[in-house]
């Protein structure tokens, strides 16, 4: 089949809609009292926005062409959600509490963690969820929600800063610009498919987050 409805989406790299996993591919708000019917419409409709998604910008998706693409009526879409929005906003929401969770699972809280190590670590996260990441990040997405996603995750670095006897005006002006040019960093990345080795990227990141800091904090 192609197009809309193709196998663009068969991809490894996309565990949040494929479901390729023994648990849910989604990680639904209070999903114990969905039922299977609920979890399969929703599943449905997460699919086929995200692949609307590829060629048309969020604002230009409507509620009739996205019903239309995924099989069920205007009154089923209404049930669960008053607008494409309101889809958008559950979608980020699930998204971002899977990442986090995947993110969460590979460290040691008990540990500290070095910034090379953070940054392979979220990175794989990244890689693993790459096709979802490259269409929030593309122009027809919502690029801010992967910024502010990762931007979550990063203060694990400011952490480390705040031990310092360093004023928290200009940590948190050395957080903004280091892990702002870390983020676009990941950014070009994924939107280049992963290309460069998590290593590599990881060893260029933490060189040039520790020379940021020398910079603040020498």
């Amino acid at each position: 089949m192609d197009g809309l409805l193709g196998r663009e989406f068969d991809s490894p790299h996309l565990h949040f809609l494929t479901g390729e996993r023994k648990a849910s591919p989604f990680i639904f708000k209070e999903e114990n009292r969905l039922d299977k019917r609920v979890k399969s419409t929703k599943e449905q409709l997460y699919i086929s926005f995200l692949k609307m998604m590829k060629d048309l910008p969020i604002e230009k998706i409507t509620i009739s062409s996205l019903c239309k693409v995924a099989g069920i009526n205007r009154n089923t879409f209404y049930t669960h959600y008053e607008s494409v929005s309101a889809l958008l906003v559950e979608i980020e929401d699930n998204f971002a509490n899977l990442v986090k969770k995947e993110y969460y699972a590979s460290i040691d809280p008990s540990c500290a963690i070095s910034v090379e190590a953070f940054m392979e670590k979220l990175l794989l996260v990244v890689k693993n969820n790459m096709e979802i990441c490259k269409l929030f990040f593309s122009d027809n997405g919502d690029r801010t929600f992967v910024t502010k996603l990762l931007g979550e995750i990063f203060p694990e670095i400011n952490h480390l800063w705040s031990e310092m006897a360093v004023d928290e005006k200009y940590i948190g002006i050395a957080y903004s610009y280091i892990a702002g040019g870390a983020i676009k960093v990941i950014e070009d990345w994924v939107l280049r498919d992963c290309d460069d080795d998590i290593k590599h990227l990881a060893s260029f990141l933490d060189m040039m987050i520790m020379k940021g800091q020398s910079a603040f904090f020498a």
